[in-house]
Formats: structure tokens, sequence, C-alpha cells
């Protein structure tokens, strides 16, 4: 079991009151004491009886009934005071919610509320707040089974139910049954699941444990190590997937960031100004220097490289309104890959940042951004209509005099209409990466030039090539046109 330490409160915390007295909203001063933190569906819309905002602000300071809390609210406060705790933090009522600096403020702090957290209340089978906690812990497919009179029991009935196993492991009623539950969809919970040490998911049929050294349910025989896990696909088992080996503590890039940004945008957000706050906990643990570090999603010191993702969705679309730089991801709706390059089978990065600059909109440096822009020195090349159908019916072009193919793909940041970018469009590219496995393959960014700038461009979508041949520079000078330029892209 993992060590208990008491912690500093965060900003607000509720205390949870007694029988002679309600709980009420209270701003802390430094102190140290035990809390428990909640994790739940806020639902489609959030009820007047779930916020604080500056009109109830001086009420909730001085009592919040627990007749008008939701009922997974209030389960959470009688839990917490049945464990002997006197506070809880819940975000929609610890956070003011219609005061933008106060949000922007405690959302960025996210990473040390639930780190220090003595345990992560968390209402995975809940839909919203009316739900409660308790309600969801039935029995589901339970069915009778008549003992015989000869077991040491005595004859009689016992109910039974099914559960769904990991392969090979017979004794392991797995966390990844929560993968059904509807907290586990929501965007914001992956850093709440992440960062807590210790955690009791609240699911339809029963509860489960998580921390940092083992995870039980109540059906299993045995409970399970987290080590257990490791050289299996345990994604959304363990939270060791989204760490880099031996990272489970905070700081110094302990997360594996492209794992990360694949599960949380294939997540839902009632917001989608939220696309970068909800994220900010975990890049605020991610690294001790992230504030100085961190830039729209990304990490500068894994730039140029960093710039290499693609979306999958297909219907992605651009923001309407400025979120962040076309360059960053969370300017994109769409579910992300980030590609990273093979260790050992690298050629030096093609490109090289001049200069790189970001201003927030608010004061958390975490969140979405006013303006940003990357300048860069690289080659630049482009793809002709010509290039582009070869490359998109994956015709392999036979060069008699050096027997040389290629072959490769562009995928757009935008698959809805209206496209950024059609197959009847030369289209700029810079090469980020040049790789060598059987073949020379590169990738890059593709590219759209703004208004008469020869140098502004934006960012419409992710290219690769693959080049089986002799004299790559040669070919990539004749055939794509590249050539070294210094580009800033917005």
């Amino acid at each position: 079991m993992c060590n208990v330490r008491e912690r500093a409160l965060p900003t607000r915390v509720v205390y949870v009151g007694h029988e002679n007295c309600e709980p009420y909203l209270y701003e802390t001063h430094g102190e140290v004491a035990p809390y428990t933190a909640l994790s739940h569906c806020w639902g489609s819309v959030a009820a007047v009886d779930m916020i604080t905002t500056t009109a109830n602000l001086k009420d909730r300071m001085r009592s919040i009934p627990m007749a008008t809390l939701p009922k997974t609210f209030a389960d959470a406060l009688l839990l917490t005071r049945e464990l002997g705790h006197g506070y809880i933090w819940i975000d929609s009522l610890c956070i003011v919610q219609d005061n933008a600096e106060d949000w922007a403020r405690e959302s960025a702090r996210m990473a040390e509320v639930y780190q220090n957290a003595v345990l992560t209340i968390s209402a995975d089978g809940a839909a919203d707040g009316s739900k409660g906690l308790f309600q969801t812990i039935q029995i589901p497919d339970s069915r009778e089974i008549s003992l015989p009179s000869q077991s040491p029991t005595g004859s009689g009935l016992i109910y039974a139910r099914e559960t769904t196993l990991q392969p090979g492991r017979d004794h392991v009623h797995v966390i990844a049954q929560k993968d059904s539950e509807p907290l586990r969809k929501r965007g914001w919970a992956l850093q709440e699941w992440l960062l807590s040490d210790r955690i009791v998911h609240f699911i339809r049929g029963e509860l489960l444990w998580e921390c940092k050294e083992r995870q039980f349910c109540q059906c299993q025989v045995i409970s399970q190590s987290s080590t257990e896990w490791e050289g299996q696909d345990s994604r959304y088992i363990s939270r060791e997937y989204y760490h880099k080996k031996g990272h489970m503590d905070r700081g110094e890039g302990c997360l594996d960031w492209s794992k990360v940004v694949h599960d949380y945008t294939r997540r839902q957000l009632t917001l989608q100004v939220d696309r970068l706050p909800a994220l900010s906990g975990l890049a605020a643990f991610n690294r001790s220097n992230a504030a100085d570090d961190y830039i729209a999603g990304l990490w500068k010191s894994d730039m140029p490289g960093a710039l290499l993702w693609s979306i999958g969705s297909v219907d992605s679309e651009r923001y309407k309104d400025y979120y962040g730089p076309s360059w960053s991801w969370a300017a994109i709706n769409g579910v992300v890959s980030i590609h990273e390059p093979e260790d050992g089978n690298e050629l030096p990065f093609k490109c090289k940042v001049l200069e790189l600059s970001a201003i927030p909109a608010t004061h958390n440096p975490f969140g979405a951004l006013k303006s940003g822009f990357i300048k860069i020195q690289g080659p630049v090349g482009i793809l002709s209509p010509e290039n582009m159908k070869q490359m998109d019916t994956k015709i392999r072009l036979e060069d008699k005099k050096e027997e040389t193919r290629f072959w490769g793909d562009l995928v757009p940041d935008v698959k809805r209409f209206p496209f950024e970018v059609t197959s009847i469009d030369e289209i700029p590219f810079l090469v980020v990466h040049r790789g060598m496995t059987e073949t020379d393959v590169i990738c890059g960014i593709a590219l759209k030039r703004l208004g008469d700038k020869e140098s502004g461009f934006m960012r419409v979508g992710y290219v690769w090539i693959a080049y089986h041949g002799k004299n790559w520079e040669s070919w990539a000078l004749n055939h794509l046109k590249i050539r070294k330029q210094v580009i800033t892209i917005v």
C-alpha cells in the first residue's frame, strides 16, 4: 500500500461538515491537511447547484446545504466524512466558473491538486452529477445457483455473475473494465486519473482500487502488481502505459507524450476551449521546467521533431476562432498521432529552429495562445499535382536509368469541407526529418502560403515520402524542387 502523507490544501476546498454543521467552501491559507478529490462527469449542462460563481461565492463560503447538492457530490462528501477527512476538492465548486482569471490560475494547478489528494473518488459510472456514486453499484447479470446437499456448506442458493477476464489471467478482473464507463470517455478525466496517487473507482458493477503499486477489484482473487503488466498492451489498464519506463514519479519527461496526446484527443470535451487547459496538469507534471519548455501542446526541447504529428479523424476541422498556431495539434479538432523517429535509424534533422514565440491567452501558461510563430531554416520542397497523383494512388515510378522508386502520402489536417489543400494545388512542404530503413524516408509538414509574403506559411498537413534509388539529393532537387530556405509558420 502507498504511504499516505498530509500535503498543502488547494486554494479552496469544501469543508465536509458533520451532523450539526453543513458543508461550506473554505479559502485556505497554506494549511496542511488530508483531503480527497472528486473526478466526475459534469453532464451536458452543469446545473446551477453544481458550480460556484462570483454571484454565489460568498453564500457558498457560509454554507452549502447538503440537500442542495447533486447526488454525486453529496455521496462524495459523505464518503470523505466517513473516512475521517475534513475536506474535499470538487472542480466546479472550488473554482469560480465565471471568473476567467481564477479559472485560468486554478486549472494550471491541477497537477498539485490531484497529486496531493489523499484519495481521488472517481465517479466512473455516473454520466452526470445526479446519478450518485452508490447507485452505480449493482450486480449485473446475476443468476441463482443451487448448491447440492453434499456441498461443504450444505444445500441452498448463492448468487454468481460472469466477468470478462484478461486472456491468460483467470484470477484478475482488470481495471480495463472502466473503459465502457461515462467518465472514461471525458477529456478532463485523463489527467485526473494519471495524476492521482490513490483512486477508488465507482463503476457500474463494483468498486475498483488503484494506486502506484497495486490494483484490486471486488471479485478478483489475487491483487495485481502494476509491474506485472509490463510488456503487454496495457493501454487503459495500467497507468504505466503512459509513463516512460522507470519514470512513474514527476518531472524530467516522465510521460510518453505521444501516448498521452493520442488518448486525450480521442476523448470528449463539452467546451473545445478546454482542449489545452484540460491537459495542463499533465504538462506541469511531465517536466520540472514545464512552464518554460511547454508550448501549445508540444515541447520546445523536442523541436523540430515535435512538428511531426498527423490527424486521424475523418471529419477533423480547424477551430474557427484562433486557438493556437497552425503547427500545434491543438488548433485542430481531431484525433492526433505524434510520429517519433525510430532510434538508431535516424539521420540528422534536416531543419533548424531559429526562433519560437508564443503569447498565452490567459494566465495559464499551459492554456490557449493569443498568438505564436516558429521561424525555421530547412529544406523546402514542392509537391506538384503530378506528385500528389502518384502518391495518392500509391504508384511506384520506375526510372529506367537508375531504377528509382518513390511513394508516400499527404495527410491533411482538415478533412471536412472547406478543405485547405487539394490535389490540384502545388503544395510547399518543409522536410523536418530524414531517416533510413530499407529506403530513404523523409517526413515533414505541408504548408500553405499566406498572402504575398514569400516566407509566411501556415501548416495544413503531414507529409512522408519514401525513396529507393541512388543519388537521393539529386532526385529530391529535380523532382521535389527542394531548396534550403528560412520560413516563418504561424
